[in-house]
């Protein structure tokens, strides 16, 4: 059975607009709120003399996002989260252990983020639909020091290092960004060569180039601008790809199959095997190595964590990046963090979102969000959290519901059949309610329960005297 430890927090509403096009002006992205950040185009090299933001720019904007995120990155350690939602807001995640809120960070609709620590504070680099990479010093509470837009030309990849950054323009040149000097370095393959993609992972970068249909890694020394060392062949098409900690595994897609290949001999240590009968998979893909060497990948749009022979599926979800040694994924407007472990996944946190069900509890109260139960005190900080039983032993309890103090209810599909069933939390106990059902709702005013069984919505009602 699977740990969920949650983390609650609260964040300010906000309202937004769309344009006729459908897209979100920045202006208008996080309304109430004007930027006087002044824009600074670039050329092919970042001046030293990036413009410094007013001393009157407005105050921090503890905000929570508005509609579902759609892009993450983190910090090598997975301390420090910056993401982007639907709309195009930003928001910089100072810390993920629930006492700082994210706060919102001004700056065009990013496609892809990267995040890298300067000093005690951050640095941002934001790529958009167009290819264009915009640059935010920042400091570690979210406050915008300065910004920079490097617009000669269009960037196809973006990634941190503690130097700054290192990204893949449109015509497959490397270039290396120093966030402290502001300066760049390039790298250019040799005839014939095409750089597919980077694969980053702390201070190492690994160019995936492709040559004559053969794809060989060649390493890029960050401290010289230079080319390193060649690899032998992998056997890996190097456009999805994952740097092991250690820098002697890379995680790729043979055709449509996933496998672990040795970067020092080319040799395949494992391979992802699917279920037999089903067809290829169009969204497996690995995200990233833990510092503790377990892989996350993306299997039926599910994050999952793979460690070379066992699968542990997570949540529904396929946005999402590793730090250290925690996955954090969206759900929704909120971040899920899990940890691999020998027990399967742990779930350290998230922001929970809508709470459907609530009920006073001696001085405190019980919430859920419909899949995971909480114990809050007097002050809304988390008591307890309830490990609800499987059912089955396998499946999940889903679309929860509070009846009292002591029982929840809620539907299960059990592999063949759904069902609705109660849950006695002092005994751990489960009854079915109705076994072939779909649960609907519970109204705890009324005290029934409402399911779909046989073509038809049917009622029960819940006796408080004989808890059933």
């Amino acid at each position: 059975m699977r740990g969920v430890f949650l983390l609650i927090l609260a964040a300010c509403a906000e309202n937004h607009s769309v344009a006729a096009n459908g897209s979100v002006p920045s202006s208008t992205r996080d309304a109430g709120v004007a930027s006087t950040v002044p824009p600074l185009v670039l050329g092919s090299k970042l001046s030293t003399t990036t413009r410094k933001v007013s001393a009157t720019h407005p105050s921090l904007i503890p905000a929570a996002h508005v509609s579902a995120i759609t892009v993450i990155a983190t910090t090598d350690d997975g301390k420090v989260v910056v993401s982007a939602d639907g709309n195009g807001g930003v928001r910089l995640w100072p810390s993920l252990d629930g006492k700082r809120e994210p706060v919102v960070i001004h700056m065009t609709a990013p496609r892809q983020l990267a995040l890298a620590r300067v000093d005690n504070d951050l640095a941002i680099a934001g790529l958009d639909d167009i290819g264009q990479l915009e640059l935010l010093h920042v400091k570690a509470s979210g406050e915008v020091v300065s910004r920079s837009s490097v617009a000669d030309q269009r960037w196809v990849e973006i990634a941190a290092v503690s130097s700054g950054f290192v990204g893949l323009r449109s015509d497959r040149t490397i270039a290396i960004l120093d966030a402290d000097t502001g300066k760049s370095r390039e790298l250019v393959a040799e005839p014939g060569h095409h750089v597919v993609s980077l694969a980053v992972r702390g201070d190492r970068v690994l160019a995936l180039i492709d040559a004559a249909g053969k794809v060989r890694g060649r390493w890029v020394e960050l401290s010289t601008g230079a080319w390193g060392g060649m690899t032998p062949d992998l056997p890996i098409d190097g456009k999805h790809v994952a740097l092991s900690v250690d820098h002697k595994r890379i995680a790729g897609m043979k055709r449509d199959k996933l496998v672990i290949v040795d970067v020092a001999t080319g040799k395949v240590k494992s391979r992802f095997v699917e279920e037999e009968g089903l067809s290829p998979d169009p969204s497996l893909r690995p995200i990233g190595f833990t510092r503790s060497g377990v892989l996350a990948i993306v299997s039926e749009d599910e994050l999952c964590w793979w460690n070379g022979t066992k699968l542990d599926r997570i949540v529904m979800t396929n946005v999402a990046v590793v730090g250290g040694n925690d996955l954090i994924a969206e759900s929704s407007q909120s971040l899920v963090i899990t940890r691999a472990n020998d027990d399967g996944p742990e779930y350290l946190g998230y922001r929970m979102g809508r709470v459907t069900s609530v009920l006073p509890k001696g001085k405190g109260f019980l919430a859920t969000d419909a899949s995971a139960l909480v114990e809050l005190d007097a002050n809304f900080a988390t008591r307890k959290v309830y490990e609800l039983p499987t059912i089955g032993g396998d499946y999940e309890l889903t679309t929860v519901r509070i009846v009292d103090a002591n029982h929840v209810v809620g539907d299960a599909y059990t592999g063949t059949s759904r069902g609705t069933y109660l849950v006695n939390l002092e005994k751990g106990d489960v009854t079915a309610v109705a076994p072939e059902s779909m649960f609907v709702d519970f109204n705890q005013s009324t005290g029934l329960v409402a399911y779909f069984a046989d073509g038809y919505m049917r009622l029960r009602k819940w006796s408080r005297k004989t808890n059933t």
